[in-house]
């Protein structure tokens, strides 16, 4: 509400009866803090100041966004797909992880951001020893 006494009374009255609640611009009267989000398709990045300046993180969420363009969208994307066969093969948790790390520290970004299928496709045949189909993940 615009009523300073009125937030503290339904802040202490939440408190006391374990309820959550968020006093838009009094962290101290929360419980919970919103973050300010990024989202481009599957990735969300939470942004928060611990509610001491909303304004920093809506900067802080700009900024992040414009960062994060389509590209990374179609690499989580294709990630996801692919998720399914690399936990199939033998090796383990620390092998598989070895192939997203790879594959995540890769030319395989630029490859999807420069719109080079073939490249996207080479590597992925590289690092995970057999032809992928990605039917529906490129644009």
């Amino acid at each position: 509400t615009d009523d300073e006494a009125v937030n503290q009374a339904v802040s202490r009255d939440a408190a006391k009866r374990r309820i959550f609640c968020n006093v838009v611009d009094r962290p101290e009267e929360c419980s919970f803090i919103v973050p300010s989000l990024v989202e481009q398709g599957p990735i969300k990045i939470a942004i928060s100041t611990g509610g001491l300046s909303p304004a920093l993180a809506k900067r802080l969420r700009m900024e992040l966004g414009a960062m994060i363009g389509e590209e990374y969208e179609i690499l989580a994307r294709i990630l996801g797909a692919l998720r399914p066969l690399v936990l199939s093969q033998e090796g383990g948790h620390e092998a598989h992880k070895r192939v997203f790390e790879v594959l995540v520290n890769s030319e395989l970004l630029d490859a999807i951001r420069q719109h080079d299928t073939e490249l996207v496709h080479t590597i992925l045949e590289q690092a995970l020893g057999q032809t992928i189909d990605l039917e529906g993940l490129l644009p």
